[in-house]
């Protein structure tokens, strides 16, 4: 696959390049984005869990304060 054959060769060469930029760091990019995103929700669900589970904790063991 060659990308602009009417453009002059530096011009498609330098657009490969920055394709091969994006690809290198845009899918890191997009798993950052990915990581954070399930962080969040994985903070957002623990909390209910935990919440959850402190009220397990304390009818198992019976320290309800």
């Amino acid at each position: 696959m060659t990308f602009g054959r009417g453009l002059p060769k530096h011009r498609s060469c330098g657009r490969r390049s920055a394709r091969k930029w994006m690809t290198k760091y845009g899918t890191k990019l997009k798993n950052t984005v990915a990581v954070i995103a399930n962080i969040i929700i994985a903070i957002r669900v623990s909390q209910d869990f935990l919440s959850f589970a402190e009220d397990c904790i304390n009818i198992r063991y019976g320290n309800n304060d």
